[in-house]
């Protein structure tokens, strides 16, 4: 498995979210913004990084899981375009 460091994770979750923003807009619908939301949060989910210089908090991977569950739960429970 190739290893992403955590600028390369941020930029691309920044890619999927402005796509979601922008498809959200052409389109009139706020699914794909929510869905952009969905899939940002599963990323850290599913791989934890963080910045080096937090590496020596101990957990840091577990709280990093759980602020991509929380971005998670948002993105399923707003409803934007509604």
């Amino acid at each position: 498995m190739i290893k992403v460091a955590f600028k390369q994770q941020m930029y691309f979750g920044l890619a999927i979210v402005l796509l979601g923003f922008v498809l959200s807009t052409l389109f009139s619908q706020g699914m794909f913004l929510n869905t952009g939301q969905v899939l940002y949060g599963l990323l850290f989910i599913i791989n934890p990084v963080f910045p080096t210089r937090f590496e020596n908090i101990r957990g840091m991977k577990l709280y990093i899981r759980l602020a991509g569950l929380i971005v998670v739960a948002l993105g399923l429970i707003t409803r934007f375009g509604v």
